[in-house]
């Protein structure tokens, strides 16, 4: 009899360890849900955020831009098909934060060639800069900065004259994230992107 209760004990015991085993093993996999969940934290919808519009200097250089301007009309076009894009995106406040700090030392840096920050804004994808310049250079990244901050070369930019001052030159300019793989880098036709054959594909 107490051999029998042994016994019993003996099962009873290895049974809860592996009861026990199991909890344990399925605990990390149950944080690791809920801490993947909380990382959902940082994105914050679109309907919450405010749409993003062009600045005023390009909007009014829009407007006075004639059919005859097809180069600018096209690229007020673009420029706003962006900006509707960019407004419907969530925003990644982890990469939206650090892209826009970066984008704005980078627009620092080149203080001395006549260029100030006026508005720096990222979603999840995409990014829009806005600079004014006192001189007639528009403002370009280099592909190795480009790079380095894992964007691509401008997909569009657009200048204009500052609507209070004609003497300075306002640009914006769009540039997109590489979100996934290599696979983003070339369009259906295997040319190189940017392009607008993929300007919809998002993070």
């Amino acid at each position: 009899m107490y051999k029998g209760i042994g016994i019993f004990s003996l099962i009873s015991v290895v049974v809860g360890i592996g009861f026990s085993a199991t909890l344990a093993i399925k605990t990390p996999k149950a944080g690791a849900t809920e801490s993947f969940a909380s990382t959902g934290s940082h994105v914050i919808s679109a309907e919450s955020l405010s749409p993003i519009k062009l600045d005023p200097s390009q909007e009014a250089y829009c407007k006075r831009t004639t059919t005859a301007d097809r180069i600018h009309g096209k690229s007020c076009a673009w420029a706003k098909r962006l900006l509707a894009l960019m407004s419907a995106e969530p925003r990644d406040s982890i990469w939206a934060e650090k892209m826009e700090s970066d984008l704005r030392r980078w627009v620092e840096s080149l203080a001395s060639g006549g260029f100030t920050l006026r508005n720096v804004e990222c979603r999840s994808s995409w990014c829009v800069l806005e600079v004014g310049s006192t001189q007639a250079g528009t403002i370009e990244m280099s592909l190795r900065d480009a790079n380095k901050k894992k964007l691509f070369d401008p997909i569009e930019d657009l200048v204009a004259p500052d609507i209070d001052n004609p003497n300075i030159q306002d640009q914006v300019v769009f540039y997109k994230r590489f979100c996934r793989s290599t696979r983003e880098l070339l369009d259906d036709n295997g040319h190189m992107v940017p392009n607008f054959y993929t300007v919809d594909r998002g993070c």
